[in-house]
């Protein structure tokens, strides 16, 4: 009898063993894959926080126009874009700009080449402050890629949109920022209603002239 209880503990002893070699090989397998895990996320971060030496920023001046030809055309300041080379060490680093509107289904790029466009140059801890005048050539038709001629006459369809600009090295075609998008909401306003005074209402002539106009607005945004 002792000699049998001898045995089952030798047997139970050797199915622990067997057990917990069993638990540690399972928990190595799982400590391998959180490795892993941890390595491949690790990458992906590394991919999506590249940084870039330029700094992209950009702001509407209201009232915001809605069509796209009208920043091409208009010689008043409607749009600010300014760049902003981090890298000290660039002196006179001749760029090129790439220009994505994008929004209600509409997608439109600049050409690589955009015809007519000034040369633009950045000096690190310098910004470079541009308007729509300045970047009127990246607006114009002949520069635009997604937009047909029909669509460049007429307002967008009401929405909202993103500008997004990106900088290139003009002789190495190396890219020096990421996207940078200023989202703006686009909306065609219906005129005034006009009160007083009424259509075809004859005003009489007084010296000084003094005629009072009160108006019913139908815009939302201007």
């Amino acid at each position: 009898m002792r000699r049998n209880n001898h045995e089952l503990r030798i047997m139970n002893y050797g199915f622990s063993e067997k057990r917990l070699a069993k638990s540690q090989k399972s928990k190595a397998k799982s400590n391998i894959k959180l490795l892993l895990c941890s390595c491949f996320l690790f990458l992906v971060s590394c991919l999506y926080s590249q940084t870039y030496p330029v700094q992209i920023s950009s702001y509407f001046i209201p009232p915001n126009t809605t069509r796209i030809s009208d920043y091409a055309t208009s010689t008043e300041d409607k749009y600010i874009v300014q760049f902003l080379d981090t890298d000290i060490q660039d002196f006179n680093r001749k760029v090129r700009l790439k220009l994505t509107i994008k929004g209600n289904g509409i997608t439109v790029q600049s050409t690589n080449f955009v015809q007519n466009a000034p040369d633009f140059y950045l000096n690190g801890g310098q910004p470079l402050r541009l308007s729509n005048f300045d970047l009127r050539a990246y607006f114009e038709l002949d520069n635009l890629q997604g937009l047909s001629p029909q669509q460049y006459a007429q307002p967008l369809p009401d929405g909202m949109y993103q500008f997004c600009w990106e900088v290139f090295d003009f002789n190495t075609n190396a890219k020096l920022s990421s996207q940078s998008c200023q989202p703006v909401y686009l909306v065609l306003n219906d005129p005034p209603f006009l009160n007083i005074p009424s259509r075809n209402e004859n005003i009489v002539a007084r010296d000084p002239t003094n005629i009072v106009f009160t108006w019913t607005p139908r815009h939302l945004n201007a």
